[in-house]
Order: C-alpha cells, then sequence, then structure tokens
C-alpha cells in the first residue's frame, strides 16, 4: 500500500487478517503492542474499502491465498463489510459502550458502539468514532451495490435502504469527536487544542476528514453530481491547505491526508480547483515520499478528463475505475 504495489494489497491485507484472528484475537490477553497492530490493520483495511467495488472485494474474500493457511478464517464478521442487523438504530447503538471483549476484537468496527479505549487515535490522530460512521458508509455503500447486481431479493428493501441512510446521513451531519476520545489519548495536547476539543471546534484534520466523508456519503449513497457537492470540495481544499501551512503538528500523519485529498479532488469542477489539489498532491508527495499521493493525482486528474470529454458532473471516480478495470491506489 505505500510502496505502490496495489495490485496485490487485498490479498496481503486478508493474509494479514488470517495472521491477526489466528495468533492476536485467540490471546486472552492483548498488549499494548498487540492491539496497536490490530487497529493498525483496522485502518488500512477500512480504508482500502471505501475505494473498493464490493463485488471484486467479494470475490478476492473467497479467493484462496497462496501464502496464509488455507484452514483459517479469511473474516468471522463477513468478508464484504455488509450491514449489521442494528443499522435502523444506529443512532441508537453509537451511544452505547462496547464491553472489553467487543472492543479488543472488533477487527471490522462493524459494532458502531463507542469504546473509550480505542487506539486510533494513536496510531492515525482519528477518533474511533469517525471510523465507525465511514465503515457504516462503506456497508450500505455494498448492500447498494450487491442488491443492483444479484438477481435474488436481498435484505435491502426500499423502507430500510431510506431509514438506514437517513440515519446515517444525520449522524455525519452532526458528528464531533467526543473529548474523551482525543483527550484521554494524548496527554500532550496543546493547551489551545484542549480548548478547541472543549468548545467542540475541529482541528483542520478533523475538519477534512469530516467534509470529505460527507462528499463520500452523498457520492457513494445517493451518488449526487459533483456540481452540488462544490462547497464541501472547497472546504477539504482549504482544510488540506491549512494544514500544510501548519505542518508541524500534522507531519507524523501525511498517509492518512491522502484520502480526503482523493476523495475531494475527484469531483472538483472547477479548474482553478483543480489545481489546487494538484499543486496540494505534489507537495505531499514531496514531502512524505510516498507514491501513494502521486497515484490518487493521477487517477483523479483522468477522472476530470473523463468528465469534461463526456460533459457529465454525474461521472465519478467508481465509473471510472468501473469502466476501465482500474484498480485504485488502495485496492
Amino acid at each position: 500500500m505505500f510502496v505502490g504495489n496495489w495490485d496485490h494489497t487485498h490479498r496481503y491485507l486478508l493474509d494479514a487478517e488470517r495472521f491477526i484472528r489466528r495468533k492476536g484475537l485467540t490471546k486472552l490477553y492483548k498488549s499494548r503492542k498487540v492491539r496497536l497492530l490490530h487497529h493498525s490493520y483496522t485502518y488500512l483495511r477500512l480504508f482500502h474499502e471505501t475505494t473498493s467495488l464490493a463485488h471484486d472485494s467479494i470475490d478476492q474474500c473467497r479467493q484462496p491465498s497462496s501464502s496464509a493457511d488455507e484452514t483459517a478464517e479469511v473474516d468471522q464478521d463477513e468478508p464484504s463489510f455488509r450491514l449489521g442487523a442494528w443499522n435502523c438504530g444506529l443512532e441508537k447503538k453509537l451511544s452505547e459502550v462496547k464491553d472489553l471483549e467487543q472492543g479488543v476484537n472488533d477487527l471490522h468496527l462493524k459494532n458502531p458502539s463507542r469504546w473509550d479505549y480505542s487506539l486510533y487515535h494513536d496510531v492515525a490522530g482519528i477518533p474511533e468514532s469517525f471510523l465507525n460512521l465511514l465503515s457504516q458508509v462503506v456497508r450500505l455503500g455494498n448492500e447498494i451495490d450487491i442488491s443492483s447486481r444479484s438477481p435474488e431479493p436481498t435484505s435491502l428493501s426500499w423502507g430500510h435502504f431510506s431509514s438506514s441512510a437517513k440515519t446515517l446521513e444525520r449522524c455525519i451531519t452532526h458528528w464531533k469527536p467526543s473529548p474523551q476520545e482525543l483527550v484521554q489519548q494524548d496527554e500532550a495536547l496543546e493547551a489551545h487544542q484542549l480548548l478547541n476539543v472543549i468548545d467542540g471546534t475541529l482541528d483542520n484534520k478533523m475538519q477534512a476528514l469530516h467534509h470529505a466523508l460527507t462528499i463520500y456519503f452523498y457520492r457513494r449513497i445517493y451518488d449526487i453530481e459533483a456540481s452540488m457537492l462544490q462547497s464541501k470540495v472547497e472546504q477539504v481544499r482549504d482544510c488540506l491547505v491549512r494544514c500544510n501551512q501548519g505542518h508541524g503538528a500534522t507531519a507524523g500523519h501525511d498517509f492518512g491526508m491522502v484520502w480526503p485529498g482523493f476523495i475531494a479532488a475527484c469531483e472538483a469542477l472547477d479548474p482553478e480547483l483543480q489545481h489546487s489539489f494538484t499543486t496540494w498532491f505534489d507537495g505531499a508527495a514531496a514531502r512524505s515520499g510516498l507514491q501513494t499521493f502521486s497515484v490518487a493525482k493521477e487517477i483523479a486528474e483522468q477522472v476530470w478528463e473523463r468528465r469534461q470529454q463526456q460533459k457529465d458532473t454525474s461521472f465519478s471516480w467508481r465509473d471510472f475505475i468501473g469502466k476501465e478495470g482500474r484498480r485504485l491506489f488502495y485496492t
């Protein structure tokens, strides 16, 4: 994923998961080091799933691995990231608290309940509540893809979809990380950052992620046209630029910012706005040395070109990889 060998990323992620389930989740006591490893896997796998097509992900999950133990379970939760039984009661579930066993073993964040001892903020500077919502968007989007491709009736009725989508939209709109998620995990939080947490103000990184999640939701679930998302696209761009200006505070998390940059850039319509994303990708690639930023820029530029050729503002990166048979930087 980091060096650009994307054709094999999914297979290696599944191999890593087999290893974690056999050697990690089976431990009665999981040390902080083990838990950090598991959190790192979940973080990478979840963002990988956001840029995968559901049917491709399912097919690859069913394929045997060439290097892992073939008798191991790929994923006891559901390899294709499907909806949980509580989806219609998502708001209530989000307010509940996971017990210790659920918290340390929920490798795919299938259960969206809160767990205050999560380490995602330590791993990637991202609170678990954000990743919970992202997981639910991926799952609902996959249900849509599967129901549209399968000739058989699925569990996703129109009423179920509408209720799930409205609930998820409301949760995303009003999302803010809790003070416990940020303060408890980071005793070195500076005074001004602590005040921001207390008064509910999101820093630039959190704002960029939040705006990008909103874009991703409306594109993935409702597939609305890019022209309706331009204000959010501009907000992501502005947040990314401000992150660069305060680069010292975010230097350790450059890789995590490729996702909001990519999600927003692909929807940019104005040439000047597109150029600002190109400049940001180039700068991030130079600072981090990660090829991922360059590949994300290349895909965004091809999406812009194809949208211009077809004069269709509804054309998305999902349309591009679906028609071209391309793989994204996370797949």
